[in-house]
């Protein structure tokens, strides 16, 4: 059984609260399930439908579960558990690696890092940091992408960090450094879209 999202009230109107853990929401969800008594939380996949998810370098993808209690790991992970409109707040510290570059974002999200010259998001001179390519509303807040590249050239050579294509995208307090396009927008490319600094 699969479960696309959880809505604020489960089928019992037992009140869940954004900041609730997941298995909190899997035993909610679990404990009102009518059909089928054997069914488990490991049954069951939630997309978080919170507003606000948490990511932290010390976090987990698989133990965490979002919350500020206990984070995810890696930006990927956070935004592809986020829900339409969610808020993805980033503590302070180093995110490189896979799961922290050549990340598309086709939802309209909010990420904001405690502090922008502590929250370092790393493309490791391997690949983009960001990728929009869909009509969606993207804001960046208080932190610093670097060493972001696209070595293969896999979308016209254009924008090092940040390639967005009809998106509207806000950069708050952003710092873009030290990244190579191989042609327009080194740091970040925008085309058919608006780009708010």
């Amino acid at each position: 059984m699969i479960i696309g999202s959880v809505s604020a009230t489960d089928a019992e109107d037992n009140t869940i609260s954004p900041d609730d853990s997941l298995n909190a929401i899997e035993e909610t969800i679990v404990s009102s399930n009518p059909i089928n008594d054997s069914l488990s939380a490991a049954d069951v996949e939630i997309t978080l439908s919170s507003s606000s998810v948490h990511v932290s370098p010390k976090g987990s993808d698989s133990e965490g579960d979002g919350s500020s209690q206990n984070p995810y790991q890696s930006l990927r992970h956070a935004i592809e558990k986020s829900a339409e409109g969610s808020t993805i707040h980033l503590a302070n510290g180093n995110y490189s690696g896979e799961d922290n570059r050549n990340i598309s974002i086709n939802k309209s999200l909010t990420i904001i890092g405690d502090s922008r010259d502590k929250v370092i998001i790393d493309g490791e001179n391997l690949a983009r940091i960001l990728i929009i390519n869909s009509p969606i509303a993207a804001k960046l807040e208080s932190l610093t992408l670097i060493n972001g590249y696209d070595p293969n050239g896999k979308t016209s050579l254009q924008g090092g960090a940040i390639y967005s294509y009809g998106a509207s995208l806000t950069l708050d307090k952003v710092t873009v450094k030290d990244s190579n396009g191989n042609g327009n927008g080194g740091g970040v490319y925008n085309y058919i879209g608006r780009l708010t600094i």
